[in-house]
């Protein structure tokens, strides 16, 4: 009996800059993780890695500390009011007024 081995699977490697491409159509997309990388036919473990090396580089350049400045204008404190921050990794911090 002959044993045929399996072809080969080729390992395509991409540099920084093209999973920094990849990353940030992630970023513009509605996907989640897998489906992007099924549709991308990207590895999803290989994915992860550099998603999480981005968002670590993200945190070690971000400042530790933004100070707000209170507005110019005094604020209508009769209107409500909403205050949202876009944190990094898709987070979203929403400070709204009680009225």
């Amino acid at each position: 009996m002959q044993t045929t081995t399996p072809p080969k699977r080729k390992i395509n490697r991409r540099s920084a800059k093209q999973w920094r491409a990849i990353l940030r159509r992630f970023d513009k997309s509605d996907l989640s993780p897998a489906d992007f990388c099924r549709q991308q036919k990207l590895a999803l473990p290989s994915f992860r890695r550099w998603h999480r090396k981005q968002l670590a580089e993200a945190n070690t350049t971000a400042p530790s500390f933004v100070e707000l400045q209170p507005p110019t204008a005094t604020p209508n404190l009769e209107t409500p009011w909403t205050l949202e921050l876009d944190l990094p990794g898709g987070g979203r911090l929403r400070i709204q007024s009680g009225l």
